[in-house]
């Protein structure tokens, strides 16, 4: 990868407690590449709230940015543009079997890149 990759945020619903819209994330990943012009976004960084997140919400935000990311590609080959918008995902997890198990897991639903970095043994972000 080379070029700028901001790490996004997971916007979650006003109402409904922690569930995870979609909608707005989807828009982020838009905004990122039809406004910043950056190369690709980054999903699920280590700092913010992706360690909070269960095994199935990562899924699908990693699917969901999968599916957006292919969708902008798509059009953008319409369009002549040449290098393609990218994807890398934060796959840090509470233990090594648990990264690598989310790593593979992000790869095979189509993940340009992953990103790794040491955790504490409880997972959990400090203060």
């Amino acid at each position: 990868l080379r070029g700028v990759y901001p790490v996004l945020i997971t916007p979650f619903h006003h109402q409904g407690g922690e569930q995870i819209d979609l909608q707005s994330f989807r828009r982020c990943i838009s905004f990122m590449k039809d406004r910043v012009g950056c190369h690709g976004v980054t999903v699920a960084g280590v700092l913010g709230e992706s360690n909070r997140l269960t095994d199935f919400e990562k899924k699908l935000l990693i699917q969901t940015a999968v599916n957006e990311v292919r969708q902008t590609n798509s059009a953008s080959q319409q369009e002549q543009q040449h290098l393609p918008f990218q994807l890398c995902v934060g796959v840090t997890h509470t233990g090594t079997a648990a990264t690598v198990a989310l790593c593979e897991m992000a790869v095979e639903i189509g993940v340009d890149a992953v990103m790794v970095s040491p955790t504490k043994p409880d997972g959990g972000a400090q203060p």
